[in-house]
């Protein structure tokens, strides 16, 4: 990414101090493990095995939550068991179904001001 280049030119310059490039280092190594992490996200929700990985979670979840609401002959072990794989699903569904590329356009907006700050 340009933009990237861009930082680094910018932020790792031999005027700043020592400490501060570091850190801009860092700052700069975090975007771009998030931005690779993302882009690898979007290409993995492209693929037809998660869309069905993400289907079976939400009929699973689905499932027992609705054996949780209509059999009230559980047993309270059986209802603890049940309530916490439900809580595995909807976790494992929060952490699949999120927006990578929306995390892309905020990433890309913190890069963007970074360096209009620089030019104003």
């Amino acid at each position: 990414m340009d933009k990237i280049k861009k930082l680094r030119e910018i932020f790792l310059a031999q005027d700043v101090d020592d400490e501060t490039r570091q850190e801009n280092l860092q700052d700069i190594i975090d975007f771009e493990k998030s931005l690779a992490l993302n882009n690898a996200r979007v290409e993995w929700l492209k693929q037809d095995i998660s869309q069905e990985l993400i289907k079976t979670l939400k009929v699973f979840v689905h499932k027992v939550t609705r054996t949780l609401g209509t059999n009230s002959d559980l047993s309270e072990e059986d209802r603890r068991l049940l309530f916490a794989k439900r809580m595995a699903g909807l976790w494992l569904l929060a952490i699949v179904q999120d927006n990578p590329e929306e995390e892309i356009k905020k990433i890309e907006h913190e890069i963007d001001k970074a360096l209009e700050n620089v030019d104003n």
